[in-house]
């Protein structure tokens, strides 16, 4: 059993041509992580699952109108 988190942001703007965005982005990043293993005599089974998200926040008075 486990857990992963994390975030990004930026206080600078994007460098790519026709862009609408300026400003701050922020992201937080987390998941989740599990598994069970089994022995049999010299053989190991076991079976992980795992489920990872993202979400980019894009403040409203940041984009260009």
């Amino acid at each position: 059993m486990g857990a992963n988190f994390g975030g990004a942001w930026s206080n600078g703007g994007l460098n790519i041509p026709g862009n609408n965005l300026y400003g701050g982005l922020s992201e937080f990043i987390g998941g989740v992580q599990g598994g069970y293993n089994f022995q049999a005599g010299h053989f190991l089974f076991g079976v992980e699952g795992e489920f990872d998200g993202a979400g980019l926040v894009i403040p409203s008075f940041l984009l260009r109108r």
